[in-house]
């Protein structure tokens, strides 16, 4: 079966489920204000003195129905577990009483390689034990030619999952990926991306992408995250880069419940541009309002003191 065709089931199912609830909702306010409508029109005819026995008792019941609805809205409502995800690749709702789900478990993913991690075709790994050598991979950064962050037109969405397989071609991308998984593998929750970073530019973006490889060798995107070198420590004030020193971003990414099949492998994906999505950074001072631009040596290191890590939730 096609990715896209599973991606748009899963699509569809959720659809599904929001109209659901909203029905729901939506009869559960309806019958609140019935209810209220009615009691309030027992009230002014008592008042008025205009109410009939047989109106008493048709009016009494018509009450009791639209309370007995609300009760049963609100039930439905109120039976309904705190969470509810999806689980791409299993292709299932799930509940939880709490998110991140509390029968997750704390993973780390660690960047490494030999220090040729450019391009799919590179050495880049991405390993559950922490690496003990201590290396960096770099590339070149140009606004002038940003990679793409992939949109799909049909869908009128920038999240929707893509294939970046070629896009992952480019030598300003980093990949690590996963050595072929044994067994299924479920990520839920969110992520962060621990990056240890430096860049001759006093300011720079990173974007981080996690995707997943089936055996084919497509590339399917599930989360990402950006964060501006700046703004590291927060937005409140920009700290710029000094040239060689080493800093640690902390990217969270988009949520993600996904199953990873047996025989896919884990990817995690490093650049910094994401046309479609942001304005290329100029690497400068003055950011996206410059009106010049410089090229960008960024390096990402990994292992030993600086191991960069990708920090996940597996379930059970």
């Amino acid at each position: 079966m096609e990715p896209r065709i599973q991606i748009s089931r899963g699509i569809e199912s959720f659809l599904d489920y929001l109209r659901e609830t909203e029905q729901q909702l939506h009869m559960a306010e309806q019958s609140e204000q019935e209810a209220n409508d009615a009691t309030q029109d027992i009230l002014h005819r008592l008042e008025l003195c205009e109410l009939e026995d047989e109106d008493a008792e048709r009016l009494a019941y018509k009450l009791r129905e639209v309370r007995r609805q609300r009760r049963e809205a609100k039930d439905r409502i109120d039976q309904t577990a705190p969470v509810e995800y999806y689980t791409l690749g299993q292709e299932v709702w799930k509940t939880a009483e709490n998110w991140p789900v509390p029968e997750t478990r704390v993973t780390h993913l660690y960047l490494d390689s030999d220090g040729h991690a450019n391009t799919s075709a590179g050495d880049g790994l991405l390993t559950f034990a922490k690496p003990e050598r201590e290396n960096c991979d770099g590339y070149a950064y140009d606004p002038e030619n940003p990679s793409q962050h992939i949109i799909d037109m049909s869908e009128n969405e920038i999240e929707v999952p893509e294939d970046y397989t070629r896009e992952e071609l480019r030598q300003d991308l980093l990949c690590y990926t996963s050595p072929v998984l044994k067994e299924d593998l479920v990520l839920t929750g969110d992520m962060t991306a621990e990056l240890y970073i430096s860049s001759d530019a006093p300011d720079t973006d990173f974007v981080v992408r996690v995707t997943d490889v089936d055996e084919n060798g497509r590339s399917i995107k599930l989360a990402d995250g950006l964060l501006s070198a700046r703004y590291r420590n927060g937005f409140a004030q920009s700290e710029f880069l000094q040239e060689g020193e080493i800093v640690c971003l902390k990217i969270r990414t988009t949520k993600l419940s996904n199953c990873f099949r047996k025989g896919h492998r884990i990817r995690v994906t490093v650049t910094s541009s994401a046309k479609n999505f942001i304005f290329p950074n100029s690497n400068t001072r003055e950011g996206f309002a410059s009106a010049r631009t410089v090229v960008a040596h960024n390096r990402v290191y990994h292992g030993g003191l600086h191991a960069s890590r990708l920090t996940v939730r597996v379930e059970p």
